[in-house]
């Protein structure tokens, strides 16, 4: 198991290396491709919070991608929950912060979700690389715009006295692959019924733009 998990882990590395050049500036065919690199991927979350090339910080920045593990305090009455979010951080205060954890969408829908957000890119400082990039977006964009629909069934709130351990800071040349990664840990209810219910919340009728 650990030689399989280390072997997922080096082939993840090799593709943010092997990612053909067409790829490298982020579109939807870039998102398709990573996805389908992703189909025979099997990692373990602890395995993967303990390896993964990327830092570890208690510090969460609206913009920016985390992993990390999670204890949902109302668990008992969720109808289901993951344990290892991978989260954009779309607004925050001392107590809590809310994001879009894209494990609750079918790789599909993680890929026309982001093609949109990509829209959304920033730079802290102009002057610096790209990994200084974030996307600047709000939730009463989201829930307007017709374009970001699949955002509705993946905008979540966690507390952060609840997030167990460091989390995972994602870097913006790794935000196409951990996107897709198989990485979702629900508890109470399948993955597919989770993919079910959020594309059906998605295409529920509301007011877009």
């Amino acid at each position: 198991m650990a030689d399989d998990t280390q072997e997922n882990l080096d082939l993840l590395s090799r593709l943010i290396q092997e990612t053909p050049s067409e790829y490298k500036v982020r579109t939807e065919e870039a998102l398709r491709w990573y996805q389908e690199q992703m189909r025979s991927v099997r990692l373990s979350a602890r395995e993967f919070m303990r390896t993964a090339p990327l830092d570890k910080t208690r510090r969460i920045l609206t913009g920016r991608f985390y992993t990390y593990f999670y204890d949902p305090k109302y668990k008992d009455v969720l109808p289901y929950y993951d344990l290892f979010p991978v989260t954009l951080i779309i607004d925050s205060d001392s107590n809590s912060f809310s994001g879009l954890n894209f494990h609750y969408l079918a790789p599909r829908y993680r890929v026309l979700l982001l093609k949109e957000l990509y829209q959304y890119i920033i730079q802290d400082d102009e002057e610096a690389n790209d990994m200084t990039n974030k996307i600047r977006i709000t939730w009463e964009i989201l829930s307007k715009t017709a374009k970001l629909r699949w955002a509705k069934p993946c905008y979540k709130k966690y507390r952060l006295d609840h997030v167990i351990g460091p989390a995972l800071e994602i870097t913006p040349d790794q935000w196409d692959v951990m996107a897709m990664l198989p990485l979702a840990r629900f508890r109470k209810e399948s993955i597919k019924k989770v993919y079910a219910d959020s594309r059906e919340a998605a295409f529920k009728t509301r007011k877009y733009r």
